[in-house]
């Protein structure tokens, strides 16, 4: 799978996110604004609890609830990030 498969923009659905999951290999997509920044991460179960939560097949990956960063300040020590 080539990797601008693996690219998607915020418009793109749900639906057709699952499809793009279901063909890579590592099931992760990365959505990305139109000058190309990662926006965030999509995994199956990110549609999955969207999907639970009252969203559609239909909705666009923007839809998804957001998540809080996972980053730690420069210089956090190694055990801290642990």
């Amino acid at each position: 799978m080539a990797i601008e498969q693996h690219l998607l923009s915020s418009e793109t659905s749900l639906r057709t996110a699952l499809g793009a999951l279901e063909q890579a290999q590592i099931k992760l997509c990365v959505v990305t604004d139109p000058e190309g920044r990662v926006l965030r991460t999509v995994t199956d179960g990110d549609i999955r609890r969207a999907l639970l939560g009252g969203l559609a097949l239909e909705n666009s990956v923007a839809d998804l609830p957001g998540r809080p960063p996972v980053t730690q300040p420069a210089g956090t020590e190694h055990s801290a990030v642990i």
